[in-house]
């Protein structure tokens, strides 16, 4: 039951973590009540659908997030001579962008130094430095990408990363560590589940769901590697629900 129904539009309930999290996630509303959500997230969603976003620091950012995300795939499969020509764009790219814009923020040196530690990885072809760096290239640039609308929300690309660092760390044996992504996965979730609700795909936020709380429960590390299967197709499905 959600408790504090009356009050819903005074609690901000798109950003609270501690009202969804103790009164949505993992529950099975009574339709009137999710319908009475859903309309309240529709009037509080930009709209997203219809918005053009010509903002080229931003269309750089989104070159730089692909390029990094294949490199990744490319370095796992030992694919060298692809991932070489992947970082050859993602350098470039990086380079542009640096000195197109001035001066140069804290995000963007970040960036620069993760550029250049993924260069040197490649150069060496050490395939965990190089996946490792380019995920924490996802990361950086996703964060600089927040404050720019997106048809399909950062927190699907967010996703993405944890995943791509649950995938990272489970073969260190780094129990801490897994969970700590494992609560950043959660803690992703939540935020996104209101807006695939308001886009009317209450099915994938219910499979979403069940996927949490298998990860929650994961204790062995070979649950960890199943996990890591499951998500990407659900990922893949989330991004379609804002396409």
């Amino acid at each position: 039951m959600f408790e504090n129904d009356n009050n819903i539009e005074n609690n901000d309930i798109y950003n609270n973590w501690q009202l969804i999290k103790k009164n949505y996630l993992y529950s099975n509303l009574p339709q009137q009540q999710e319908l009475k959500i859903n309309r309240l997230l529709l009037e509080k969603l930009p709209n997203i659908d219809n918005y053009e976003n010509n903002n080229h620091f931003s269309d750089d950012l989104t070159k730089i997030s692909h390029s990094s995300q294949q490199i990744y795939k490319l370095a796992k499969a030992h694919y060298w001579r692809k991932v070489q020509a992947e970082n050859k764009k993602l350098q470039n790219l990086t380079k542009d962008l640096t000195t197109k814009f001035q001066p140069k923020t804290l995000q963007l040196q970040k960036l620069t130094d993760k550029s250049n530690l993924l260069d040197s990885a490649i150069a060496n072809k050490d395939s965990e430095i190089t996946m490792r760096s380019s995920n924490q290239i996802t990361f950086v640039v996703t964060e600089m990408n927040k404050n720019f609308p997106k048809k399909i929300p950062i927190e699907v690309t967010l996703l993405n990363y944890y995943e791509r660092e649950l995938e990272i760390w489970i073969p260190s044996g780094n129990k801490p560590w897994l969970t700590k992504t494992v609560k950043n996965i959660n803690r992703t979730w939540l935020s996104i589940r209101p807006l695939v609700l308001a886009h009317g795909n209450k099915i994938e936020a219910h499979k979403f769901d069940i996927l949490m709380v298998t990860l929650n429960q994961a204790s062995l590390f070979n649950d960890y590697i199943e996990i890591t299967t499951l998500l990407p197709r659900e990922q893949d499905n989330l991004e379609r629900v804002f396409q």
